[in-house]
């Protein structure tokens, strides 16, 4: 043994030596995750003597191929983090297993969690117009994709915006949705993104020194205390998510199908309306006015055959189905006349809504970051 032989060597000349120990987390890395599916998400945050290492590549196993992965610096401004490549391939690989393996339990979970919120009339006690809160959910949509947050995150922030005015029993008036908007959009980050929102992100740019610190941090107090710290709830997207599970095998997937589904799935969301609907209802619907109008292709499979596949997996009725389909197309073909000024959805979603043959687009303008919604 050299190591043995080198330490009676240096023992004999009065020299403590102690054999060099690998990190554990370097050993695990290079000798490959006994768990082969081992379900992390994003860039890997991985801490070395107390530090965050800054860019260091990592080497994991997943199904066989070796994949690098990036770590970003603690100290990275937000706008300016770098991410790995192979990190959102390797992210939807994890998520498709987990969803087949798991898939039902995440589906009855979800279908439990859904009859719990409540959002009736969440605006009916308060001087808020349904207007004034598409401008705001028009602008949060804005923000969180120039900071390239997640579609989750998007759903999450109008959710809570939405439960936190259901809950607030004081009437408020329409000058409290803009700090109610951007906090909502903090708290998701923080919850869902892997690099989330930073406080002076939220001050600085999205709030644009409008509000201070003191007035951040007690309005998240408030909706956190409002809302019982309960900030997951279930979203659109991931009922979709699972929908396109169930019935995945007879689809014919195009490389624009995520975008147009997202696309159609966030203009429910202006909608005053439709978002006080389960949001499992909404994901079949949408589903169900994508096969129907040729959005997505059906391959062989019959159209009608998987609606009804979907509504009995959803524990819904073809009858609930079918109605709130008709009031979104109906929706999605006044959406201009309704929210003429609103331009945030048709210049992110412009190439999407052209392929729609139910929805004529209109020339946008180039998106700029406004100072909060222009009511």
């Amino acid at each position: 043994m050299p190591q043995l032989a080198l330490a009676e060597k240096l023992n004999q000349l009065q020299i403590n030596y102690q054999p060099q120990r690998q990190h554990p987390l370097k050993r695990s890395i290079e000798g490959g995750f006994q768990n082969q599916q081992f379900p992390f998400k994003g860039a890997v945050r991985v801490p070395v003597h107390g530090k965050r290492v800054s860019e260091n590549k990592f080497v994991t196993h997943l199904g066989g191929a070796s994949s690098v992965i990036t770590t970003a610096s603690s100290s990275t401004n937000h706008s300016l983090v770098r991410r790995s490549k192979s990190v959102p391939k390797i992210r939807l690989t994890l998520k498709q297993t987990l969803l087949n393996d798991y898939g039902q339990d995440i589906h009855f979970h979800l279908k439990g969690l859904e009859k719990s919120v409540d959002q009736e009339g969440f605006l009916s006690i308060h001087q808020i117009q349904a207007d004034y809160r598409a401008k705001m959910v028009d602008w949060m949509l804005e923000v969180l994709t120039t900071f390239k947050n997640s579609d989750q995150t998007y759903f999450l922030a109008v959710n809570l915006m939405d439960r936190y005015f259901k809950k607030q029993t004081e009437p408020q008036p329409s000058s409290e949705l803009h700090l109610t908007g951007i906090l909502s959009m903090f708290i998701a980050s923080k919850y869902e993104d892997i690099v989330p929102l930073m406080m002076k992100t939220v001050i600085n740019k999205i709030g644009h020194s409008k509000f201070d610190l003191a007035t951040i941090q007690d309005k998240e107090l408030e909706m956190l205390q409002m809302l019982q710290y309960k900030i997951g709830s279930p979203t659109i997207k991931e009922f979709l998510d699972r929908f396109l599970v169930e019935i995945g095998e007879s689809l014919h997937k195009t490389e624009n199908l995520s975008r147009q589904l997202m696309c159609l799935a966030k203009m429910t969301c202006f909608s005053y309306e439709m978002q006080q609907a389960p949001t499992s209802l909404m994901a079949a619907s949408i589903l169900t006015l994508a096969l129907r109008h040729g959005v997505i292709q059906a391959g062989k499979a019959d159209v009608e055959t998987l609606i009804a596949k979907i509504s009995a997996f959803a524990d819904l009725s073809m009858t609930d189905v079918n109605e709130k389909v008709m009031q979104l197309l109906k929706f999605i073909k006044t959406f201009d006349a309704i929210y003429p000024n609103l331009r945030n959805l048709r210049q992110i979603y412009g190439e999407e809504l052209k392929s729609f043959k139910f929805y004529q687009t209109q020339n946008t303008t180039t998106m700029k970051i406004q100072n909060g919604p222009s009511y």
